[in-house]
């Protein structure tokens, strides 16, 4: 994305290891453009499906992607 133009990457003055990134000009144009196109997306992709199944859904996805961190996180300590 930086390499497009979509954003810049500037490293923090008070620690190098952090990375600051920002939109640029021709970044935010993509988005508003972008946007109305993916709202429409997900509208149509979650036509007649319950909220409530929508809730529990994103719920169960956010515990999978817990149960991954943390077997990665496991695993990255084991291997060191």
């Amino acid at each position: 994305m930086e390499r497009k133009g979509f954003v810049t990457r500037t490293t923090s003055e008070s620690d190098r290891r952090i990375k600051h990134i920002h939109l640029t000009s021709l970044g935010l144009e993509t988005l508003e453009k972008a946007y109305p196109v993916l709202l429409k997306v997900i509208s149509t992709i979650q036509v007649d499906i319950d909220p409530g199944d929508l809730e529990i859904a994103t719920q169960v996805l956010k515990k999978i992607l817990a149960n991954i961190q943390s077997v990665d996180a496991k695993l990255t300590f084991k291997n060191n």
